[in-house]
């Protein structure tokens, strides 16, 4: 997830930073990270938004996604223009490793990562994107997943690979 627009020019420092902190507190505070065993769970802090890999489970990326879109949304209700926060999110299940960085502390990388960061450059402001491998095992989970993930089309990525990706919105979230 990012904030979309964050490094205007136009817009102070003191805001970027609050809508930074905001974002945490928003994330922190949904339920689908709150009650996640923080063991299945590395989150990377990326400048603009953050990298969360989760180790169990396909539907807890999609709903903390869902959440974050609807806090926000009731946050974004009360702010003036330079004040309300936007977000794009992509999301893909795939190889992911845990690696330690120069200072020991822990990091993810791999191809399910790159990917779910592909995806998430795609979209813009509103859109919560899935790749079609994460997006079809959701679909198999409940209907309710087959009513809000919709196939958008394929888009070809870095690298000349080309991707199919999935829409998440339904009434409250997503575009």
């Amino acid at each position: 997830v990012d904030i979309v627009g964050l490094s205007d020019p136009s817009v102070s420092t003191r805001i970027q930073i609050k809508k930074i902190q905001t974002l945490n507190t928003i994330v922190m505070n949904s339920t689908s990270f709150r009650f996640t065993p923080k063991e299945t769970m590395l989150v990377l802090p990326t400048g603009d938004g953050m990298a969360i890999g989760f180790l169990q489970g396909p539907e807890l990326p999609l709903n903390l996604a869902i959440e974050i879109h609807k806090m926000l949304s009731k946050y974004n209700k009360a702010r003036i223009p330079v004040e309300i926060i936007r977000v794009r999110i992509g999301i893909h299940s795939g190889a992911a490793f845990v690696v330690d960085d120069v200072l020991n502390n822990k990091n993810i990388w791999g191809p399910g990562i790159i990917l779910a960061r592909r995806i998430m450059d795609i979209g813009d402001d509103g859109h919560i994107l899935l790749s079609a491998r994460i997006s079809e095992d959701l679909r198999e989970i409940s209907d309710y997943y087959k009513q809000i993930l919709r196939p958008v089309q394929k888009y070809t990525i870095k690298h000349g690979q080309t991707i199919s990706l999935y829409s998440a919105y339904d009434k409250g979230f997503g575009n």
